[in-house]
């Protein structure tokens, strides 16, 4: 199982910044990237 960090995620899924997929994240979701990882790691 492959792990990949914020920075690559973003990268891969073609923004031009950390900061710039972090806001649309949150945007999206409500919560931010690493909130999102704490709330699925913690039903699990």
């Amino acid at each position: 199982e492959e792990r990949y960090n914020f920075t690559e995620v973003s990268e891969m899924l073609g923004f031009s910044t950390i900061h710039y997929f972090s806001n649309v994240f949150k945007k999206t979701t409500g919560m931010t990237p690493s909130e999102y990882i704490c709330s699925v790691k913690s039903k699990v």
